[in-house]
Parts: structure tokens; sequence; C-alpha cells
């Protein structure tokens, strides 16, 4: 069994902030607007287990950073990391094996960074 959990890093709360006063032109337009595409942005890590189609990894970055378009105006970066950790190679399938197997899997998405394409300055 695996559990996914989805985090939010202070130096992306600003970006999600910002993000919000995009989405309507009434603060109750904003609010429902938010609440739908958080909803559904971690929906969709979710059902792809923190790898959504058409996302990227920078492995040059540690930890690895993916950046994910999400909507054609929202580009999302994130990490993700998995405890226990997957084995290394072949070499470290037994280790892993014996030592983790029987353990609940979980898998943490720490969204680092949100970005909003075509939005005048004043943005993340």
């Amino acid at each position: 069994m695996e559990e996914i959990i989805i985090l939010v890093s202070p130096e992306a709360t600003p970006a999600f902030a910002f993000l919000r006063t995009t989405l309507g032109a009434t603060e109750v337009e904003r609010h429902l607007n938010y609440r739908r595409h958080v909803t559904a942005m971690q929906q969709l890590l979710d059902a792809h287990k923190g790898f959504p189609p058409g996302s990227a990894a920078d492995e040059t970055a540690e930890p690895v950073i993916y950046a994910w378009t999400f909507t054609d105006r929202v580009l999302v970066w994130y990490t993700v990391y998995e405890t226990p950790a997957p084995p290394r190679g072949w070499w470290d399938v037994a280790r892993w094996l014996t030592r983790w197997a029987a353990r609940r899997r979980t898998r943490t998405i720490v969204i680092v960074d949100l970005t909003v394409v075509g939005v005048p300055a004043g943005g993340s």
C-alpha cells in the first residue's frame, strides 16, 4: 500500500496566493476557482503517484525537481520523496526487500514553486 502526501513549501505560498488573485473578478469567484484548481492538482498528482503526464525531471538538481504544466497558464515545480527509498540497482534489491517490503510506502510530494504564465510582473 502506498500513501501519497502533498505539501506546499513556505517558499511557494506567495505564488499560490498570487494564483488565487488571477482566478476571477470577485472574491467568491476567486475562492471557488482556486479550490477547483488546487483540488484538481491534488487529484492528478495522487492519481499518477506524483508523476502526471507532461512532467519533466531536472535530474541535475539534488533533490530532483519536476516541472509540470498543470494548465496552459500554471507551471508547477515539485520534488518527490519516497520512504523507504527505492532500490538503487540490482545489488540493492535483496536488502531492500528483506528490510522494507513489509512496510508501508509513503511518497511525499513537496510543491516548491508555481508560476502563472502570461500575467504581468508582480506574481511568481
